[in-house]
């Protein structure tokens, strides 16, 4: 029986006609030393021609093992006498190794020989053990030089691969045992040269997020078109998961089921050998303030930001997961957005929706909550026109979102607009699903906190947070009239004159925001940044005073609100290269001029509202009110309540209902009215009672009811007021 490897050349590539030079022991001691310490002191070229001398005593190696293979088969074959003395020689042992490894004949031609002059069995298996042990070590001779030649070559293409891609691939190495270059990836197993990946993969950059500690990667291929082609960033749960690794095949990478474990096998030991060299930033999943060594930075992809650590500046980065950043664009002329504003700015109201725009930063300085601006004006008025113009001072306008969605929808996207305004245009449009939410969404928005919600393993996720001032357009008040004054805290409702912009300049100004937009956020940042934390507080408390002495019929909260969006405008004036004192007398009386707009505090007080909706409940149902109606009682098809005397009685379930229907919360409105003095609660205190009942007991028509008693002359004298 023949062996198998018959004929078979053992040194595969090997090329007997190199031309040896001399190599000093100090080169191969380099050559052959870890990796850490090949290339330290001397180019590219200059390792790479190390290397490839060292490659060619490799090859000699080879060659010289093929030379003696072929005389060591020759020797075998010249053989006649097969006794124990020529047969146990240490050449006739080697010659016999060589040929059980590589010729089959000739060692089972030697072998019959042995035997047809040796009766004794135990002869040939003797001879047999030693050869065996003599062909081992010439096997890992072998092993050991193809070895040295695989290791050597990838090392040469990877450095080769390097001083190619030296821009693109900016200081990385390959790590040992992989040879990388243009045809992509191979590991050395041995003997064998295994593939990994069809086209050559690096992971370009890092990343740490500052709120979930995790990391992030930045990995790039070269194409077959000779250009490297980066992937979104992902996670390192990601990255060195073989399972999850496959997903990023859907943005280009070359990797499948088949080569993903050895992929990601490579790209760990890539990230060993190149940690302390990858570029690494500091991620953040949205935009705005952040707090770091004692210092506030703020985050926004248009402005590089770079944090002071341990003598590095490393910068901070946005996700790209954040839908918002990505519409934070600057696009244009300043000078052509500039004069689309000077157009805007003739009118109050759209100048303050243009200050509104950029002014959240200043939340976050000042310590003011979150703020709602809705301003209402008939069609074709000009307020969608203000709305884009105000969006295009910070990005593109996809930040503008519409009524049509969900309250949790809206939460759920401002939870990204951390800092900056939040845009809602066409009141109008509201969906089905939010119609009568309208409160509870302003509440949601101004708290700035979103809802507590758990992980699968039932852990609670973090919580949403954001500071943000809401800017919203319509034809209608944003609320109904039975809203609580804490919405009206936090609202800032405009009904605004007829035109707030002209029909030429509306057209004129969506001409020109349409290819210019995002270029005076960064620049109003920059001013206030420069203008400092402690210099604009102080210039914010002065605003504050001076506006609640003007505005003494206004709440408090609406003077704070203007004094924020003053100095936005003033700082947006100043960005855009206004003169100091100008902009800021400008600012003051635009100011004034849209406090004009402002509801009275008697407009947003609840107790007023309650009392006319009770009044006008009343007086809409007075044939249902036994003294008020000349019908009989047995002709009343129900009875709410009674007028007698200096006081009329309204039943307590029909007034509950009747809040219920409305929107009102019938609980807090008898408390307002008690308090306001509309409602007149029992004259008795009850044993063991500190106060009174708020209802008294009251017979109608021999019937107990609990009823609210109100003085005629409360309602009477609202009349007269009307």
């Amino acid at each position: 029986m023949q062996n198998n490897e018959e004929n078979k050349t053992p040194m595969d590539g090997a090329e007997s006609t190199f031309k040896i030079d001399s190599i000093t022991s100090a080169e191969m001691t380099q050559a052959n030393s870890p990796v850490e310490n090949d290339y330290l002191d001397c180019s590219a070229q200059g390792r790479i021609k190390t290397l490839q001398k060292n490659l060619q005593v490799v090859y000699q190696k080879m060659t010289d093992f093929n030379s003696d293979l072929s005389n060591a088969i020759e020797k075998l074959k010249s053989v006649s006498t097969f006794d124990k003395n020529t047969c146990f020689s240490d050449e006739i042992i080697t010659a016999a190794a060589y040929a059980k490894l590589f010729d089959g004949k000739t060692f089972v031609d030697f072998k019959s020989g042995i035997q047809n002059q040796n009766e004794k069995n135990s002869f040939l298996l003797e001879w047999r053990g030693v050869v065996k042990d003599k062909a081992a070590e010439i096997k890992d001779r072998q092993t050991d030089l193809t070895t040295q030649k695989n290791e050597l070559q990838a090392k040469i293409n990877s450095l080769s691969f390097i001083a190619d891609n030296e821009d693109d691939l900016q200081g990385v190495s390959f790590p040992e045992g992989y040879s990388v270059s243009a045809n992509g990836i191979e590991k050395v197993v041995g003997e064998k040269m295994i593939t990994v990946c069809r086209r050559p993969v690096v992971i370009k950059s890092k990343s740490k997020n500052v709120e979930e500690k995790n990391f992030k990667f930045v990995l790039a291929y070269l194409a077959e078109n000779g250009t490297w082609q980066e992937l979104p960033a992902a996670k390192a749960s990601t990255v060195f998961n073989f399972r999850k690794l496959i997903d990023l095949s859907d943005f280009g990478l070359p990797v499948t089921s088949s080569n993903a474990n050895l992929l990601v096998d490579y790209l760990y030991a890539f990230l060993a050998r190149n940690e302390k060299v990858l570029p690494m930033s500091l991620n953040v999943s949205r935009c705005g303030w952040y707090h770091f060594n004692d210092k506030d930075y703020f985050v926004d992809p248009r402005r590089k930001c770079f944090i002071a650590d341990d003598d590095k500046n490393i910068e901070i980065v946005v996700d790209d997961n954040s839908t918002f950043a990505k519409s934070l664009k600057s696009v244009g002329s300043i000078d052509k957005w500039t004069k689309a504003y000077k157009i805007a700015k003739k009118s109050p109201v759209a100048r303050l929706i243009v200050a509104a725009s950029v002014a959240a930063p200043l939340l976050e300085i000042f310590g003011e909550r979150n703020f709602w601006l809705h301003i209402n004006a008939t069609t074709r008025a000009g307020k969608t026109t203000a709305l884009f113009l105000a969006a295009s001072a910070v990005g593109d306008e996809k930040i503008i979102r519409s009524f049509d969605a969900t309250r949790n929808g809206l939460a759920g996207s401002a939870a990204d607009v951390n800092d900056f305004c939040f845009l809602i245009d066409e009141k109008q449009v509201t969906d089905n699903r939010l119609q009568g939410q309208i409160p509870l969404l302003i509440y949601a928005l101004t708290n700035g906190v979103g809802r507590t919600k758990l992980n699968r393993d039932s852990t609670l996720k973090s919580l949403q947070v954001w500071r943000t001032i809401v800017i919203t357009t319509g034809e209608t008040n944003l609320t109904d009239d039975n809203v609580t004054g804490g919405v009206y805290s936090r609202l800032l409702s405009i009904h605004a004159p007829k035109t707030i912009l002209a029909a030429d300049d509306c057209k004129t100004i969506r001409g020109i925001i349409k290819k210019n937009y995002g270029l005076v956020f960064p620049m109003f940042l920059e001013e206030i940044l420069k203008y400092g934390k402690e210099n604009l507080n102080k210039l914010f408390q002065d605003h504050c005073e001076v506006f609640q002495s003007w505005f003494t019929d206004t709440l408090e909260e609406y003077s704070r609100y203007l004094a924020v969006l003053t100095l936005a405008d003033f700082f947006l004036n100043l960005a855009l290269g206004e003169n100091a004192l100008k902009a800021r007398a400008d600012a003051i009386k635009t100011a004034k001029a849209f406090a004009a707009y402002f509801p009275t505090i008697e407009e947003v007080a609840d107790a007023p509202r309650e009392r006319d909706f009770v009044a006008d409940f009343i007086g809409q149902n007075q044939k249902f009110f036994v003294g008020a109606t000349p019908l009989e009682i047995e002709q009343l098809p129900s009875i709410y309540g009674k007028f007698e005397d200096d006081f009329i009685y309204i039943s307590v379930p029909i007034l509950k209902k009747a809040c219920k229907d409305t929107g009102f919360d019938s609980q807090k409105l008898v408390t307002d009215l008690i308090e306001d003095g509309f409602f007149v609660p029992d004259d008795k205190i009850p044993k063991g009672r500190k106060k009174p009942y708020q209802f008294v007991s009251k017979k109608i028509n021999g019937v107990g009811y609990r009823c609210y008693r109100i003085l005629k002359e409360k309602i009477t004298a609202d009349e007269e007021t009307e």
